[in-house]
């Protein structure tokens, strides 16, 4: 089975009035779950709970970006660009209906786990995955779960590709250069 890590990144351009938000999956086939695990477990730093994009310096981040492109990975990444605005809910909503829908039409995933942002934010997103099955665009049988990011390093994963993403849209070219680390591995929709 197929099943998809999901975790989100979002950045402010340099120019500061715009913003880009990504919802990014990770497609792993359970037979190589465990080679994944123990990638990102391999870069998690000692005595921190998970793996996170951001707290990476550069260096960590390009090995850790070298070590996912090594892996059968796939990353499907759902962006959003828009104006500043201090929630990112109506971008989560775009890239969520955007990615589920992907997911469910075109990858075989059978099984998809969000990292869990807090309850209130989460029942929006059941609300959501609630709208796609009635219009028939995510399969009932398609499971779809929250688990806090701590408990799931696979979760880590789509966060790195996530971050990749992000930072492929503005900074430096060091920045810029880690999506080009998946070559075809990652694509992405617009929503």
């Amino acid at each position: 089975m197929i099943i998809a890590y999901v975790d989100e990144s979002a950045r402010h351009q340099d120019n500061g009035d715009s913003c880009v938000y990504v919802l990014a999956a990770t497609l792993v086939d359970e037979r190589h779950a465990d080679a994944l695990q123990g990638v990102v477990m391999k870069h998690r730093p000692r005595g921190v709970a998970k793996l996170h994009w951001r707290d990476q310096n550069p260096k960590q981040m390009t090995a850790l970006t070298k070590d996912l492109a090594a892996v059968p990975l796939t990353g499907v990444v759902a962006v959003h660009f828009y104006s500043y605005r201090p929630d990112n809910e109506r971008a989560r909503g775009l890239c969520f209906n955007r990615l589920l829908t992907e997911l469910a039409a075109e990858h075989n995933v059978g099984a998809v786990v969000l990292e869990s942002r807090d309850v209130h934010r989460d029942k929006n997103d059941r609300g959501r995955l609630t709208v796609l099955r009635k219009a028939n665009r995510v399969p009932k049988d398609m499971e779809v779960t929250w688990v806090r990011g701590r408990d799931q390093p696979l979760l880590w994963a789509a966060d790195a590709v996530a971050g990749a993403v992000t930072w492929s849209f503005g900074g430096t070219d060091a920045e810029r250069a880690y999506l080009e680390y998946y070559g075809d591995a990652v694509t992405w929709l617009e929503a």
